[in-house]
């Protein structure tokens, strides 16, 4: 659940898809921080997520494609 709720959280933030920009070291440190502040956040009430400096930089290298998609 936690990995397909931070998909959608990028996709809703960037408008780059799994399918687009997944494969990339950057897509997945996003997710991993996504991932990580449910996590550490779990018993609170407030479920909007509030996006950190490390990862409104990994956004905007996706939005603008800024990232190596592995081969």
């Amino acid at each position: 659940m936690c990995i397909e709720f931070s998909k959608e959280e990028i996709e809703n933030s960037t408008g780059v898809t799994f399918d687009s920009g997944g494969e990339s070291k950057t897509y997945e440190m996003a997710q991993l921080i996504i991932i990580t502040d449910r996590y550490e956040n779990r018993g609170s009430q407030d479920l909007e997520f509030k996006p950190n400096n490390m990862l409104s930089c990994l956004y905007t290298k996706l939005k603008y494609g800024d990232y190596n998609v592995q081969s």
